[in-house]
């Protein structure tokens, strides 16, 4: 009979040799579309506080709770009636309110606060804690709408500060892309495509009869809104529900979007774990180790890195330069010795948070990894 794992955890999927294996699944948070996993980076770019901005009610209570955190007022407060949510964005993050629970919180894409029974609770964009109510409207969905808000609102200021042009060649960059998001800028008179990073060597191109979006572009205003469409998610090359931002802002229609995501990622990747468990308690150890050695066990944004006993590394489907070593030897580039960290695993699993680099960008972005 095979020996029971004694630890799992979430990071990439690690699992340790006889008789003793761990697990480790990791998920990137930035390149989770959506995990409210998307880090607001740019709003300080378009912080032009207006004069009359301020926090009321509950976002002020929040806000004074944590003024560092929360940060200064950039817009007042708006209300979205198509979720019941309330939105306001701050030089950090955004605070919402979500009218059906009372809900009321603080994210900045990778973290949320919120203000709960017990008072101000920190816990991670993907968590829940048990008291959140099971049906809340903001999720990681509503997280990461603010995020995609957050980043189209960077880049009309910048288009307002820089002109045209800068701002042009700033979102024709890969620099310009974050979180997974990217800019798409269309001139609305003549149809021309101005910026996407993403499709380079369409720029200067006038859409299509055809293109899947032309209609929204031809008839979103400056009230902005919403599309669901399917789209190919350059990550993992599949077909995926986006959620798109369009509005229109000088003669010129600006969007960007973010990949659908589960609202209880943390239970996805748990279960991600407990999978590869189920697979070496039944195929064995050999098997389990050519599995997630290969392309095939990446599932999007997830990917399982094993472990023996000793802490050498058995897979790594991402980096399999690393196989056969040690990973306590594994230091994040802020000296975070995260691999002392992960070699810490125990049966009750826990989560490790550290700056690794995205495989679909090659940057370093925060990665959150659940071992057992």
């Amino acid at each position: 009979m095979l020996p029971t794992p004694p630890s799992v955890s979430v990071v990439t999927a690690q699992v340790r040799a006889l008789p003793a294996l761990r697990y480790v699944a990791m998920v990137a948070l930035a390149a989770l579309v959506a995990l409210a996993f998307t880090i607001f980076g740019s709003i300080g770019r378009a912080s032009a506080v207006q004069a009359d901005c301020e926090f009321v009610l509950g976002f002020g209570a929040l806000q004074a709770m944590a003024p560092s955190t929360v940060g200064a007022c950039v817009a007042n407060e708006q209300h979205d009636a198509s979720d019941g949510v309330t939105r306001q964005q701050t030089s950090s993050g955004v605070l919402l309110w979500d009218k059906a629970t009372n809900w009321t919180g603080f994210t900045d894409g990778y973290r949320t606060w919120v203000n709960g029974p017990t008072g101000l609770q920190e816990r991670l964009s993907i968590e829940r804690f048990d008291w959140e109510p099971a049906s809340i409207a903001l999720g990681a969905t509503a997280e990461a709408d603010a995020a995609t808000l957050a980043y189209v609102s960077a880049a009309i200021a910048a288009y307002e500060q820089d002109g045209l042009d800068a701002t042009v060649a700033h979102y024709n960059s890969e620099a310009s892309i974050e979180g997974g998001r990217s800019l798409m800028m269309v001139d609305r008179s003549s149809l021309t495509l101005l910026a996407a990073p993403i499709f380079r060597n369409l720029v200067g191109a006038t859409l299509p009869r055809g293109h899947s979006l032309l209609r929204v572009i031809q008839v979103v205003n400056e009230d902005g809104g919403w599309v669901n469409h399917l789209q190919t998610n350059p990550v993992n090359g599949q077909r995926e529900p986006r959620r798109s931002y369009f509005v229109l802002h000088d003669g010129i229609v600006f969007s960007s979007g973010h990949f659908s995501v589960r609202a209880d990622l943390a239970g996805v990747i748990r279960e991600y774990v407990s999978n590869a468990i189920g697979r070496y308690r039944t195929q064995g150890l050999d098997a389990t180790v050519s599995f997630y050695n290969s392309d095939a066990s990446v599932d999007g944004y997830l990917y399982l890195f094993l472990m023996d006993a000793d802490d050498t590394y058995l897979a790594h489907p991402i980096f399999p330069h690393l196989i056969g070593t040690d990973i306590k030897d594994v230091v994040g580039s802020n000296g975070y010795e995260l691999g002392k960290e992960i070699a810490k695993a125990t049966p009750e699993g826990h989560w490790v948070e550290y700056p690794w680099p995205n495989p679909a960008t090659g940057r370093e972005e925060p990665k959150t990894a659940w071992v057992v």
